[in-house]
């Protein structure tokens, strides 16, 4: 059997807090056992999550629905 990650772990690899894991990533389709009420994952899992999200985010496209007068807007008001 593979190791089982804590979500703390898995919160560790991706640079995020706890929470993040528990109420983003778990809705979004992350695999995870639960083990005594606590929440375990595999490193499988955590590659197929990753595989998924970037090609869900490659699967999006940015459309511009700003007017024209909103552009020109948004270009005066940028400060460099």
């Amino acid at each position: 059997m593979e190791n089982l990650l804590t979500t703390k772990q898995v919160a560790k690899i991706f640079g995020v807090d706890v929470r993040t894991v528990l109420y983003n990533f778990i809705p979004k389709g992350l695999k995870y056992l639960k083990v005594c009420r606590e929440y375990r994952f595999t490193q499988n899992d955590l590659e197929d999550f990753i595989k998924k999200q970037t090609q869900q985010k490659e699967q999006l496209q940015f459309i511009d629905t700003r007017t024209e007068y909103q552009k020109k807007m948004n270009k005066k008001l940028r400060v460099v």
